[in-house]
């Protein structure tokens, strides 16, 4: 989606400078061929739908900066207002000859590089040009942040999952070495302590004894030593030896 976004807006701001920043077409005639401006084989044979003859170039800048420039290059798009950066006495050509050549600028340019090789000379191209760089911004920022968010989000997803994992492992783990109590307690019971308990008080008709833990023996020599402290308990006592 970013690239697709980035694509459209670079076919877009590429194409609106291009014919801003493109300057003015001379092409060669026979008159300019004559001059030594152009050469022979150039000389245009149909009538173009744009541009001037290169015979023009010296007149048009003079009447527009009062100063004398050729159009040296021969037919091509050169750069308006006239610029004469190198000082040889002739117009540059324009940088922006194409929209391919433009999209370079345009990419540069939104990706906050700036090389600086090319660049717009008139107001209007300035004009584009902070547009486009704002516009860069806004493209790349955005959608990037979205994207950091959600690979945070999806990240410390991830650790949470990876954490409950180790912790369900864990507690099974836990579960399956864990012993209750109650089985703590008997195994601690020396096997000496341990008394029987008469088969008659647990159920079926069995006549073996059952091992009773300490806890249990305790209560049954509690319960006896209370029988045993009741009044009259030694007199029940006789009265059952004697009969």
């Amino acid at each position: 989606m970013l690239l697709f976004f980035m694509l459209i807006s670079v076919i877009l701001f590429s194409s609106v400078m291009y014919y801003v920043e493109r300057g003015d077409f001379f092409y060669c005639t026979m008159d300019a061929a004559r001059q030594n401006l152009c050469r022979i084989e150039d000389v245009v044979t149909f009538d173009p739908t744009v541009g001037q003859g290169l015979e023009q170039c010296r007149q048009m800048v003079q009447d527009a900066l009062g100063i004398s420039l050729d159009c040296c290059d021969g037919q091509a798009w050169y750069a308006w207002p006239p610029l004469d950066q190198n000082g040889d006495g002739c117009i540059d050509k324009s940088k922006f000859e194409s929209i391919l050549l433009t999209a370079w600028w345009c990419v540069v340019t939104m990706t906050t590089v700036g090389y600086g090789d090319v660049v717009p000379v008139t107001a209007g191209g300035q004009l584009i040009a902070v547009l486009t760089m704002l516009s860069g911004i806004l493209l790349l920022a955005l959608p990037i942040t979205v994207i950091g968010s959600n690979f945070n989000i999806e990240y410390e997803r991830s650790e949470a999952e990876q954490r409950m994992h180790e912790q369900l492992e864990w507690a099974e783990k836990s579960k399956s070495q864990k012993v209750t109590p109650l089985e703590e307690r008997e195994a601690s019971v020396p096997q000496d302590e341990i008394i029987a308990t008469p088969s008659s008080n647990l159920p079926g008709n069995g006549s073996m004894a059952t091992p009773t833990p300490m806890k249990q023996r305790r209560s049954l020599m509690s319960s006896s030593w209370r029988e045993e402290s009741r009044p009259g308990a030694d007199s029940v006592r006789q009265s059952a030896l004697r009969c």
